[in-house]
């Protein structure tokens, strides 16, 4: 049987565990509260933050649903541009290219052609034995002033046309072709099609860039938004 003293030690004792006991139970609680109004402020920060880059998110989507747009709209502009300018450009170079084309070997070769000059000699030879011999007449010896007025009257008498004063066919000045009062185009026209042809693909090239790097922007973003939504969930 325990004695008095036993008992009012035990008693002491148990009352210290008791009052470490309590003492625990404080702590636990303040950390508790403490831990919860923590908690309770992360998530509110986590919410704000997931908020936040939610409507980044929506933002850049929208944006680069414009510029996809866009975009679509410059390529279907730039290729009918394109398709426009090469057409230009072959129309220029085909008009260039015909319209400096000569052909002065075809034009000398017709007009310096021999056949139709053989088919004139031809022609005068026959003409010439077809036409009747004049018979031959030896005039009397005639003083000098005779003579002489003979010769002027001789220089006044019209001889009959000898078909080798006429011209021939093949002689006559070529017809020129009535020409293209159209300016032909030259290079510097060429070269102001190639620049807006540049400038067009240039400008597509912009719109492309921009669209690829809103796109790296929104995964980044929704990257970020997975790792807090993870992190969120760990800590709950």
């Amino acid at each position: 049987m325990l004695s008095v003293s036993q008992l009012d030690n035990q008693i002491r004792t148990m009352t210290t565990q008791m009052d470490a006991f309590v003492a625990e139970r404080t702590t636990l609680i303040e950390a508790a509260a403490r831990q919860r109004r923590a908690t309770d402020g992360i998530n509110m920060d986590t919410f704000q933050d997931v908020l936040r880059v939610e409507g980044e998110c929506v933002r850049l989507q929208a944006e680069v649903d414009d510029l996809r747009e866009q975009l679509q709209h410059a390529r279907s502009f730039a290729r009918a541009r394109e398709k426009v300018l090469l057409r230009e450009m072959a129309q220029l170079r085909a008009s260039s290219s015909s319209s400096s084309v000569l052909h002065p070997t075809q034009d000398l070769h017709h007009i310096f052609s021999p056949q139709p000059l053989e088919a004139d000699i031809a022609t005068e030879e026959s003409m010439e034995l077809a036409s009747p011999l004049m018979p031959t007449v030896i005039p009397d010896p005639l003083p000098a002033h005779s003579s002489q007025s003979l010769d002027a009257e001789a220089d006044l008498v019209s001889f009959p046309f000898s078909p080798r004063r006429a011209f021939s066919p093949a002689l006559e000045a070529p017809t020129t072709p009535p020409r293209d009062t159209r300016r032909s185009p030259g290079p510097q026209d060429i070269e102001r099609v190639q620049a807006a042809l540049d400038v067009a693909r240039t400008r597509l090239a912009q719109k492309e860039e921009a669209l690829v790097q809103l796109r790296a922007e929104m995964e980044r973003l929704q990257q970020e938004l997975q790792v807090q939504t993870q992190e969120n969930g760990d800590g709950g």
